[in-house]
């Protein structure tokens, strides 16, 4: 049964709203909601291929490879590491505070809900991130 009310596709027979502009994602099969249905759209197109790293395979992306990252960032605003952009040792303290509140808000939120080596890996670079932060202080004064 396909009548007027019964979208055949899965998405609403109208497509425009009470404006007469085109919904989010109308006559776009392959939008998709995010926020749980809140009513923000992006088109969801297929995802292209990684570049491969220096030894040929794809990056991965998990929690610890997310983590390590921030906290390299963070390294680099301290000055610890060089800026790859750059190529000097430049020091944004504020930037560098940043990066540690978020890792410190990333592990209380996920609190309960990380594997014991990961709970492990966000504890030790918020350390040495606070540890890397004091002695950049202490170079200031």
């Amino acid at each position: 049964m396909n009548d007027d009310s019964t979208p055949t596709n899965g998405a609403a027979k109208n497509s425009r709203d009470g404006a007469g502009q085109p919904a989010p994602g109308a006559g776009n099969e392959r939008a998709r909601p995010l926020g749980d249905n809140a009513g923000v759209y992006i088109p969801s197109e297929p995802e292209p291929a990684l570049p491969p790293n220096s030894r040929g395979r794809e990056l991965e992306v998990d929690f610890g490879g997310f983590v390590i990252s921030l906290s390299t960032s963070g390294m680099i605003n301290l000055g610890t590491f060089e800026n790859p952009e750059t190529g000097k040792i430049e020091r944004d303290m504020a930037a560098a505070r940043n990066i540690i509140q978020i890792l410190v808000m990333l592990e209380q939120k996920t609190r309960g809900n990380l594997e014991a080596e990961e709970q492990r890996l966000i504890q030790s670079l918020i350390y040495d991130l606070k540890l890397a932060y004091v002695e950049a202080n202490k170079g200031k004064q």
